[in-house]
């Protein structure tokens, strides 16, 4: 068994003793290969979804990654999208105060549904002070 299958089993594992009274869990062994072969850096996450809403996830890092690997892949978990682009773009550098700035923006309570365009990057850039 490669490491992409033994990785996969327990990811599916996870899922179903996470999510076991929701039916079947099951994630489809080429993509989850091809993912793992073209994932840069060597850490990410694989989100589970029940009834079309995230529910959990499982992270994947590789042993001797980086502590900016790992913030990238955690920082994906919880939702920075642009935290992969941005450490390929820089170096392979994820510095702390981007992700913290990230987060403060991400989860504030000043940025809402239903906001225009304007209003958001206003409400943004005082949420990221």
């Amino acid at each position: 068994m490669s490491g992409a299958e033994r990785l996969r089993e327990t990811a599916l594992k996870f899922f179903e003793v996470k999510h076991g009274q929701h039916g079947h869990t099951t994630i489809d062994a080429e993509g989850w290969a091809a993912s793992l072969r073209n994932l840069s850096p060597k850490c990410g996450v694989i989100d589970s979804e029940v009834n079309g809403e995230k529910a959990s996830s499982f992270a994947i890092m590789q042993e001797n990654a980086s502590l900016a690997c790992i913030r990238v892949g955690l920082a994906e978990a919880f939702g920075l999208t642009g935290a992969r682009d941005y450490y390929t773009a820089n170096n392979q550098k994820l510095p702390d105060g981007i992700v913290a700035s990230a987060y403060r923006g991400l989860y504030s309570g000043k940025i809402h549904s239903g906001m225009g365009r304007t209003e958001a990057s206003a409400a943004l850039s005082e949420a990221c002070k």
